[in-house]
């Protein structure tokens, strides 16, 4: 799972632009944004279970994640033969990889 971050209704920097995708400040509120849509993650079933599974972890861990963020989270195809413990696991790598975890908060 590959984790984008964009400013919704701006255009990035030049130099974000060329640099590899990272944590952009968006002026909107916080939100996850899922793109799940390619045929190659299999048929409708397959990609709504994925995109179900991917806001629902986004919905336990929106406490321990740094508001001011719109997150697009891009489906691989593994995404469709792991279950929902491996995607909640990448998920939460990926957020602390990019620095978007808060310290010391469960989400409860």
């Amino acid at each position: 799972m590959r984790i984008w971050w964009s400013t919704v209704g701006k255009t990035a920097p030049a130099a974000a632009a060329s640099a590899t995708p990272g944590p952009t400040k968006s002026a909107t509120t916080h939100g996850i944004a899922n793109a799940a849509r390619s045929t190659k993650l299999g048929k409708a079933v397959v990609r709504n279970r994925i995109r179900r599974r991917l806001r629902e972890i986004y919905r336990l861990h929106e406490r321990q994640i740094v508001r001011g963020y719109d997150l697009v989270v891009v489906s691989r195809v593994r995404a469709c033969t792991a279950d929902y413990h491996q995607l909640e696991a990448a998920f939460l790598s990926a957020c602390a990889q990019l620095g978007l975890l808060t310290e010391g908060d469960d989400g409860a």
